[in-house]
C-alpha cells in the first residue's frame, strides 16, 4: 500500500484533518533547507510536499519564484534533490510529494525519473503542468514504481469531473474561489470517496477554518517561503519557524 493511503486510513478514523506542508527543495541552501524539513516533521505535518527548482516555472506568486531562484543560485539540480529526498526519508515515514514540471522528468528520461523517484522514497508526484489526456506519458512508469501521480481538480462539467475522478490515485486537489469551496467539495464527495485537499495560503487559515468545507487536508503553501527571508537575515530562527508550524498544524487539526 502506498503512503498515502496509509497515512489518510489513520488520519480519517482519527476524524482528523492532514496537515501538509511544503517547501522548495533547496531553499534558500541544501543544509538549511534539510533543518526546514526537520522543523515541519517535529512539528506535526502528516505529508510534506516538495518542490523541485525549476528555472521557467509558470504562475508562480511572487514568493515561490523567488524560492526556486534562491534554490538555483545554490545550485540544487535534479540528481541533488533526489539524494535530498533520501535523507528525508531517513527521518520520517509520512508521504512526500514531489510538485514538478513535465519538462523536469522529460528531460531527465521518464523512467529514470520514476525510478530515482521511488527509490529515494517518494509517494506521490504533482505535475502542474500535465492535463489528465496526456498522463499517460508518465503513468505505466508511476505504476512501476507504486508513485501516485495526483490531480488537480477545478470546477469543470459533470464529464471531465468523472473522467479525473476515474483516473484519480492518492488524493485531489481542489481549486475554487472560497466561497464556492463548500459545495463543490459537497458535490465532489458524492463522486468519490478518494480524499479531497484545499491549498490556503497562511494568512486565509483562520477565516476559513470557521466553515465547514468537508475537505480532508489542507496545504498551506506560503509559511515556509515567506519565512524564508526572516531567517536569512536572523530576525527569525528555525526554532520559531517550527513554533509558527506547530500552531497552524494546531488549527488544522483541531
Amino acid at each position: 500500500m502506498n503512503r498515502i493511503d496509509k497515512q489518510f486510513e489513520t488520519l480519517i478514523k482519527m476524524q482528523k484533518t492532514a496537515m501538509i506542508g511544503y517547501s522548495v527543495i533547496g531553499d534558500p541552501d541544501y543544509d538549511m533547507s534539510l533543518a526546514i524539513i526537520r522543523q515541519m516533521i517535529g512539528n506535526s505535518c502528516d505529508i510534506i510536499e516538495l518542490g523541485l527548482p525549476f528555472s521557467d516555472p509558470i504562475a508562480l506568486s511572487e514568493d515561490l519564484q523567488k524560492a526556486n531562484v534562491r534554490a538555483l543560485t545554490h545550485h540544487m539540480t535534479t540528481p541533488m534533490a533526489m539524494q535530498f529526498i533520501k535523507e528525508i526519508r531517513e527521518m520520517t515515514t509520512i508521504p512526500l510529494i514531489l510538485n514538478v514540471y513535465y519538462n523536469q522528468i522529460f528531460r531527465y528520461g521518464v523512467s529514470e525519473f520514476f525510478s530515482e523517484a521511488n527509490s529515494s522514497g517518494v509517494d506521490g508526484i504533482f505535475i502542474g503542468d500535465l492535463p489528465i489526456e496526456h498522463q499517460h506519458e508518465v503513468i505505466k512508469s508511476a505504476q512501476k514504481y507504486n508513485i501516485y501521480i495526483l490531480s488537480l481538480m477545478t470546477p469543470s462539467p459533470l464529464e471531465r469531473i468523472m473522467k479525473i475522478v476515474e483516473n484519480a490515485h492518492g488524493y485531489l486537489y481542489c481549486a475554487a474561489r472560497l466561497k464556492e469551496l463548500p459545495q463543490f467539495i459537497e458535490m465532489l464527495n458524492k463522486e468519490t470517496a478518494i480524499p479531497k485537499i484545499i491549498m490556503l495560503n497562511q494568512e486565509d487559515l483562520f477565516d476559513f477554518k470557521k466553515e465547514k468545507y468537508l475537505e480532508n487536508g489542507i496545504k498551506v503553501e506560503n509559511v515556509i517561503i515567506k519565512a524564508i527571508p526572516s531567517l536569512l537575515d536572523s530576525s527569525m530562527t528555525l526554532e520559531e519557524l517550527g513554533q509558527t508550524i506547530k500552531e497552524i498544524s494546531n488549527i488544522i487539526h483541531q
